[in-house]
C-alpha cells in the first residue's frame, strides 16, 4: 500500500472521528433551568421532606421575534421528595425533556430548610458538574418558592432579575454580603467556618434583596440588618467602592455623604495574660459626595467630618461584634482565622473552646478616614 493510499486512509478515519459525540443531547431535548427554590414541607417518619421548585425557560417568549402573547417566559414546575436527586427525577413526570442547570443564576433556601442545615439538600448541587460555582445562594424567611413567582415590569424572568440584582446591589451598596454564593458556602462548610448569605424577600412585582442570614456551619443561626452587614462589611474590609456613608453634625443641623473610594481592614490577633485579644484598623479614603457645610469650609470643618465619620464607623463596627458576641454566638469576621494564622500553638490549644471564648474576646477598633476631594460646584 502506499503513502499516499495510507494518507488518505488517516484523513477518512479523522473526518468519520469528528461527526459526533456518544453522548451528545440535542438542544430541543434540553430545558433551561434558571432558578431553584427549596422548602421544608414536613417530616416524615423522621426524614425531612422537600419540595423543590424549578424555574425553566420558555424558549419562544425569550426569543428575539415576537412571541405569542398567551406563553409566559418562564414556567415553575415544584416536586418533592425526601432528597433533592428524588426531586430531580420525579421532574421527568413534570416535565418532558432533560433539565439543564448550567444556565441556573441563583438558588433560594427558605429560613425553615436553613434551620434544620442546608448541607444535605445542597450536596447535589456541590457534586453535579453542569453547577456553576459562582451561582448565588440566598436565604428567604418565608416560602423559598415565593420567590419565583414575583411579576416584575421590566425584567419578566424572576431567576435574571435576582441575578441581575444581585451585581449591581454589590456593586452600589455596602447593606447586602459581597459573596453570597455556592462556592463561598461550600469552601466555608468544609473549612468548618460560618457563612453570611444574602436576605431575599419578595413583595408582588419585586423582591428586598438587603441584609443577611447567618450560619453557623450550614445552620440558620439569625439575621443581620442591612445596617449591621454593612458595619461587618466594615469590620472586615470588604466596603467597595461607590459605597456611601451620611452623617450629621446634629448641633449646626447640616448633613454630609461620604463616598468611598478605598478601604481596608487590619485584623491583628494578641495574647495578654493568656487571654486573646484582637485591634482592628479600618483605613478609609473617599470624597465628599453630597454636604450642606457652606462652600469656603475651612480644613478645621473638614477635620471635624471625617472624627463624625470616625466615630460613626467605629460605633457601628462595636455594635455588630457586641451582636455576633453576645446574642448570637459565632465568629463570622475570621478572628479564629487570624489566630490560626499568627497565634497556631494558642489556637491549637483552644481550637474546640473557641466559640466560648469568642464571646468575651475583647476587641478594640480604630477607624482612620481621610477626605481627600470635596468637589465642585458650578
Amino acid at each position: 500500500m502506499t503513502f499516499r493510499c495510507l494518507k488518505k486512509i488517516a484523513i477518512l478515519l479523522l473526518i468519520l472521528s469528528l461527526t459526533g459525540c456518544w453522548d451528545r443531547l440535542e438542544i430541543e431535548n434540553r430545558i433551561f433551568v434558571l432558578a431553584v427554590a427549596i422548602d421544608k414541607v414536613a417530616k416524615k417518619e423522621g426524614k425531612i421532606l422537600y419540595e423543590l421548585t424549578i424555574q425553566v425557560a420558555e424558549p419562544k417568549a425569550l426569543s428575539g421575534k415576537s412571541p405569542p402573547t398567551d406563553i409566559k417566559p418562564v414556567w415553575n414546575v415544584s416536586v418533592t421528595g425526601y432528597s433533592i436527586f428524588d426531586c430531580m427525577r420525579s421532574m421527568a413526570t413534570e416535565v418532558a425533556r432533560i433539565p439543564f442547570y448550567e444556565h441556573l443564576q441563583v438558588i433560594v433556601i427558605s429560613e425553615e430548610l436553613a434551620k434544620e442545615g442546608i448541607a444535605a439538600p445542597m450536596d447535589l448541587f456541590l457534586r453535579d458538574h453542569e453547577l456553576r460555582r459562582k451561582t448565588n445562594l440566598v436565604v428567604a424567611p418565608g416560602q423559598a418558592k415565593d420567590v419565583l413567582d414575583i411579576n416584575h415590569k421590566l425584567i419578566p424572568v424572576p431567576g435574571v432579575y435576582l441575578s441581575m440584582l444581585t451585581q449591581e446591589s454589590v456593586n452600589k451598596t455596602s447593606k447586602m454580603p459581597q459573596n453570597s454564593t455556592v462556592d463561598t458556602f461550600s469552601v466555608n462548610f468544609r473549612a468548618n467556618r460560618n457563612t453570611l448569605l444574602t436576605k431575599v424577600e419578595p413583595r408582588e412585582d419585586h423582591v428586598i434583596m438587603q441584609g443577611g442570614a447567618i450560619l453557623n456551619k450550614d445552620k440558620f443561626a439569625g439575621w443581620l440588618n442591612s445596617n449591621e452587614v454593612r458595619s461587618y462589611q466594615w469590620v472586615i474590609g470588604t466596603v467597595r467602592a461607590g459605597n456611601y456613608l451620611t452623617v450629621n453634625d446634629k448641633e449646626n443641623q447640616v448633613f454630609t455623604t461620604f463616598e468611598v473610594k478605598n478601604m481596608r481592614s487590619i485584623i491583628k490577633p494578641h495574647i495578654r495574660n493568656g487571654d486573646p485579644y484582637f485591634t482592628i484598623r479600618i483605613i478609609v479614603e473617599g470624597n465628599i459626595g453630597e454636604d450642606s457645610i457652606l462652600p469656603n469650609s475651612t480644613p478645621g470643618d473638614l477635620r471635624k467630618i471625617e472624627q463624625m465619620l470616625n466615630q460613626n464607623i467605629r460605633h457601628d463596627a462595636d455594635t455588630v461584634i457586641q451582636k455576633l458576641q453576645k446574642e448570637i454566638g459565632l465568629d463570622i469576621f475570621g478572628f479564629g482565622e487570624q489566630l490560626r494564622r499568627h497565634k497556631y500553638a494558642y489556637w491549637k490549644q483552644h481550637e474546640q473552646d473557641w466559640e466560648n471564648l469568642f464571646r468575651t474576646v475583647d476587641v478594640n477598633v480604630e477607624v482612620e478616614t481621610s477626605i481627600r476631594r470635596i468637589g465642585h460646584v458650578k
